[in-house]
């Protein structure tokens, strides 16, 4: 089974089949001394060939980032982790996503 991995959603959109549900992922996680970020949405779908399409956009923030580095920067960190991971969600729902994924075993 032939697996497509691509990193723009408009991309992913036009070649899946609209039969089939799309799925999402969130995932995050701190790096470092818990001073650098980052958030993944990993999408799912079919393609019209019958492939497994994914798309995989990956944001990352750091303490050095102007909107993270005044204040605490773990604090300032956690609430970045959380306006990303409800952006993330908010692109899933425009697109009809639910939780989950495919994959072949």
């Amino acid at each position: 089974m032939l697996v497509e991995i691509v990193a723009d959603i408009e991309e992913f959109t036009s070649k899946i089949d609209p039969v089939f549900t799309i799925h999402y992922e969130i995932d995050w996680e701190k790096s470092g001394f818990g001073d650098r970020a980052i958030v993944i949405l990993t999408l799912y779908g079919i393609a019209a060939s019958g492939n497994l399409l994914i798309c995989e956009i990956v944001r990352s923030a750091s303490w050095n980032d102007k909107e993270i580095r005044n204040g605490n920067v773990a604090e300032r960190l956690n609430y970045w982790i959380e306006r990303q991971v409800k952006e993330f969600e908010e692109v899933a729902a425009r697109l009809k996503a639910t939780r989950g994924r495919y994959e072949w075993r």
